[in-house]
C-alpha cells in the first residue's frame, strides 16, 4: 500500500493560515494579569456569609477585568446553600449542590473597576459547614 504525501506547498499554506489565525486570536485577547482568589468559610451561620470575592482593580489596580470561572464546594452539600453575585446581580441563591460546581464564563464579559464578583454560603439549618470557593479571571 502506497501512501501519498500531501503537497508541500499546501502544507506550507495551511501552516501559514494557522499561524495567522493564532496571531489574530492573541491580538483580541486582552493583555493583563491573572487573578486567582481562593476563600474558605467555616461556621454554622444561617444567614449568608462571604466565602470569597473579587473587586476589579483590587489585585493589579487595573481598570477592567474579565471573569473566567467560579468554583465552589462544601464538606456537607446537603446542609449548604450558595449565592453567586456578579456586578450586583444575583445569579443564583439558595442553591443546594450535590458536588463541586465549576462555572466557566466566556468572553465577552468585561467588568469595570470596582465591580464585584462574590460567592456566599450559609448553613440551611445551623449545622457546621466548611466551604471553599475560587474565582479566576484577568485584570487589564
Amino acid at each position: 500500500m502506497m501512501v501519498e504525501l500531501p503537497d508541500s506547498d499546501a502544507v506550507r499554506k495551511l501552516t501559514e493560515a494557522v499561524e495567522r489565525l493564532t496571531g489574530e486570536y492573541r491580538k483580541r485577547e486582552p493583555p493583563g494579569k491573572p487573578v486567582g482568589i481562593v476563600g474558605r468559610y467555616s461556621s454554622s451561620d444561617t444567614s449568608y456569609q462571604k466565602v470569597v470575592s473579587w473587586t476589579v482593580g483590587q489585585v493589579w489596580e487595573r481598570d477592567h477585568g474579565r471573569l473566567d470561572e467560579v468554583s465552589m464546594n462544601s464538606d456537607k452539600y446537603d446542609k449548604t446553600l450558595f449565592r453567586l453575585t456578579v456586578e450586583g446581580k444575583i445569579f443564583f441563591k439558595d442553591l443546594q449542590l450535590q458536588s463541586t460546581l465549576t462555572l466557566p464564563f466566556r468572553p465577552p464579559n468585561e467588568l469595570r473597576r470596582g465591580e464585584e464578583v462574590k460567592i456566599e454560603c450559609k448553613s440551611s439549618d445551623g449545622t457546621a459547614i466548611i466551604v471553599t470557593a475560587t474565582i479566576t479571571g484577568r485584570e487589564y
